[in-house]
C-alpha cells in the first residue's frame, strides 16, 4: 500500500487486503504488516532479505511476528500496483 504522510513523504508497506468478488478493495488492515519504506523496490528488497533468512521476523506497525511463508506470500503480490492507503476505509473489522 502507498501511504502519504502528513509531511507529504510517501511510504510503502504490506497490509492485509480484502477484496470483493468483483476484485474491488473491500477493506484492509489499518496497521502495516511490514516496515514502511521509501520505495516499492526497497520494500521488495526487505521482504526478499527477510524470506532468505528463513526465520521469524518481528516487524510492522504493531510488531507482528511473521514466518518465512508469510514473506513468500507477500512476494507473490509485491509487484502489484500499490493501493492508496486512506483512513476512511472500513478496515480492521
Amino acid at each position: 500500500m502507498r501511504h502519504v504522510r502528513a509531511d507529504g513523504a510517501v511510504e510503502y508497506a504490506v497490509h492485509d487486503v480484502y477484496f470483493a468478488s468483483d476484485g474491488s478493495v473491500e477493506s484492509y488492515t489499518l496497521a502495516a504488516r511490514s516496515p514502511r519504506t521509501a520505495t516499492v523496490s526497497d520494500l521488495k528488497s526487505w521482504v526478499c532479505d527477510a524470506a532468505a533468512r528463513g526465520v521469524p521476523v518481528v516487524c510492522g506497525d504493531l510488531g507482528y511476528t511473521h514466518l518465512p511463508e508469510h514473506f513468500a506470500e507477500w512476494l507473490e503480490h509485491i509487484d502489484d500496483p500499490p493501493i492508496e492507503y486512506t483512513t476512511d476505509n472500513d478496515a480492521d473489522r
